[in-house]
């Protein structure tokens, strides 16, 4: 947990930034807003390679990995000297890190009792979650006084002193068989995904009958196509289609994909929606976004403490829909300048998002052997991080440069309707009682 806090400390603080971080180096929002979703991305493509990494070798070996990069590449961010090379390091970064995830998962899941397993990914969510915060309070102020670069700084000093403490306290998971690594499934999927962000991005910015919108968009689904075919007929797929036929994977999954795209499509614009109607400074904006986190702990622990009692479904059902109509309060607090609608709909999504995900990992754990715990806690980041990635871009891209009221209104209720989306896909998640007991030990 330490670890995890160490990775995430500079979240929220520097999406806060971004409106100062794209006059610096004399970019646009669209462009800027790869900073966001290119990170995303690029853990969501990462992760189950890194899931798939720690079964073989082991989680301890994969967490470790992934502290030395972030390492690295936290001092590297700092040094950026213009928005590609920002870009460049906070991508790379993400990706690398990404191998802290599942293996995080992984060790926790193994480490308690069935009973106790959510509540200690409850515990792990409240963490996340307090990480960012601390952020806030530490880096809003230094930001306004020196620069966003002194983020990073702390961040790498704080993530090396997590890596020489994990060394001493980590137990190592066991690892399963060696395994081919379908190197060709991850082509096709990333290519897939690359394909789809580009197409959307520049489709915004430049129109959607652009040669470039019209290329990427048109390939992505073939792309999707080609990686489907391939994963049903080779022996050890990048991704194992059967897992989808359990309900405790697929409901998971599809609820991480929209809850995601809601919850941090809606965020990613919040920062640019006080500056520019509130005019509101990093630091007023840090602290104001500081309510999310809070929440998020608050719900993460309550969500885990209460699964059991109350079943996957239930806990899901209420968070997702929290979720969902927090856009509408926040798209109000555009056209009626009233800030209370703001902090309303942060503190709805920060707590509905944390009471879902002990339930979501629990229940997709549920599902698969304990040598897969990896591959399957990266699948699932995966596709969340998926979500992530499109929203926020998608998203960033739409409100552009605007100071429109309406069109911030707009995109707060196009998140709404892919919130909606989750609710509908927590349908599909079984009751605790149900769902125990159901492991799917090989997949095809």
């Amino acid at each position: 947990m330490v670890g995890i806090a160490a990775t995430t400390f500079p979240i929220t603080v520097f999406s806060a930034s971004l409106p100062e971080v794209a006059e610096e180096f004399k970019t646009t929002v669209p462009i800027i807003a790869w900073v966001i979703a290119g990170p995303f991305l690029a853990m969501a493509l990462a992760n189950p390679i890194a899931g798939k990494f720690g079964d073989i070798r082991g989680h301890r070996f994969s967490y470790l990995l992934g502290f030395l990069l972030a390492i690295l590449f936290s001092f590297a961010t700092a040094a950026a000297w213009d928005a590609g090379s920002l870009i460049f390091f906070r991508i790379v970064g993400q990706a690398t890190g990404a191998f802290t995830g599942p293996a995080t998962v992984a060790i926790l899941l193994t480490s308690f009792p069935a009973h106790l397993q959510s509540k200690a990914l409850g515990y792990w969510g409240t963490v996340t979650a307090i990480s960012p915060a601390l952020g806030i309070v530490v880096g809003g102020p230094l930001i306004d006084a020196l620069s966003w670069r002194w983020v990073f700084i702390i961040e790498g000093v704080i993530v090396l002193g997590a890596f020489l403490f994990a060394l001493f306290i980590i137990p190592d998971t066991k690892p399963k068989p060696r395994t081919p690594i379908d190197y060709s499934g991850i082509l096709f999927l990333s290519s897939a995904v690359a394909a789809l962000m580009l197409g959307v991005n520049r489709g915004v910015e430049w129109g959607f009958d652009h040669p470039i919108a019209i290329t990427t968009l048109f390939v992505s689904p073939f792309l999707f196509a080609f990686f489907i075919l391939r994963e049903r007929r080779i022996t050890h797929p990048f991704l194992p289609l059967g897992w989808f036929r359990q309900r405790n994977f697929t409901g998971p999954v599809l609820v991480s994909f929209f809850l995601n795209f809601a919850y941090l499509g809606a965020f990613s614009i919040t920062p640019f929606l006080l500056e520019r109607l509130y005019e509101f400074s990093i630091t007023q904006r840090s602290y104001f976004l500081l309510i999310r986190p809070l929440m998020f702990a608050l719900g993460a622990a309550i969500g885990g403490t209460f699964h059991v009692k109350l079943g996957a479904r239930k806990i899901t059902l209420v968070g997702t829909a929290l979720v969902a109509f927090a856009s509408i309060y926040m798209g109000l607090a555009a056209p009626f300048e009233f800030i209370l609608w703001l902090v309303l709909g942060l503190i709805f999504s920060g707590f509905g998002h944390g009471v879902v995900r002990p339930s979501l990992i629990t229940s997709l754990s549920e599902t698969v052997s304990e040598q897969d715990l990896g591959l399957a806690s990266g699948a699932f980041n995966t596709v969340g991080l998926l979500g992530a990635s499109v929203g926020s871009n998608l998203m960033l891209v739409l409100v552009g440069d605007t100071s429109s009221t309406n069109t911030f209104l707009y995109v707060y209720f196009l998140a709404f309707g892919i919130g909606a989306l989750g609710v509908l896909a927590s349908v599909l998640i079984k009751g605790a009682d149900s769902a125990s007991g159901q492991k799917l030990a090989q997949s095809e």
